[in-house]
């Protein structure tokens, strides 16, 4: 299993053990984290610095500065969790 894909690796684990990782996310958190799982990608193997696959895959839109080659990614801030302010975390025991 590569975690690379969340909603692959969502489906092979709901298929396998029964377990939702996104159960209790918005589709904006699904979204966010994501974009992460692909800037993620784009830190650790082009430096930050932006390609093509990265825009064709993320939907990301980052602002070109300039003329001066491809942009760099930079992290938005953003918590995910639930909206009602609960505890989303769980423990198997």
């Amino acid at each position: 299993m590569r975690f690379h894909n969340l909603q692959t690796t969502a489906s092979e684990l709901k298929a396998a053990f029964d377990i939702d990782i996104l159960e209790d996310m918005s589709p904006e958190d699904v979204a966010c984290a994501m974009l992460m799982f692909h800037r993620r990608h784009v830190y650790e193997h082009h430096g930050g610095q932006v390609d093509e696959k990265y825009l064709a895959h993320s939907g990301d839109r980052p602002p070109r500065a300039g003329n001066q080659g491809n942009p760099t990614v930079s992290a938005p801030l953003r918590k995910l969790g639930r909206e009602d302010g609960k505890d989303s975390s769980r423990r198997i025991s």
